[in-house]
C-alpha cells in the first residue's frame, strides 16, 4: 500500500511527466512507453491533472 506522502510525491513526477510522453506516445505509439507506466500508476492513485479525461484513447 502507498503512502500519502508516495502518492504525492507521483503527483509532482505524473505532473512533470504527463503532458510530454502522452504526446510523445500520441505520435509513436508502442506497447512498452513510458506512457503506458505513467497511465497505470495515474489510474491507481487517481490522478487527473488535466481538465480532459486520460484515458479517453486506447492504449497499443
Amino acid at each position: 500500500m502507498m503512502t500519502n506522502h508516495e502518492k504525492e510525491e507521483l503527483k509532482i513526477i505524473l505532473e512533470h511527466l504527463w503532458h510530454d510522453e502522452r504526446k510523445h506516445y500520441q505520435e509513436m505509439p508502442c506497447k512498452n512507453h513510458i506512457y503506458t507506466v505513467l497511465r497505470r500508476l495515474a489510474k491507481r492513485i487517481g490522478y487527473k491533472g488535466e481538465a480532459k479525461p486520460y484515458f479517453s484513447w486506447k492504449l497499443v
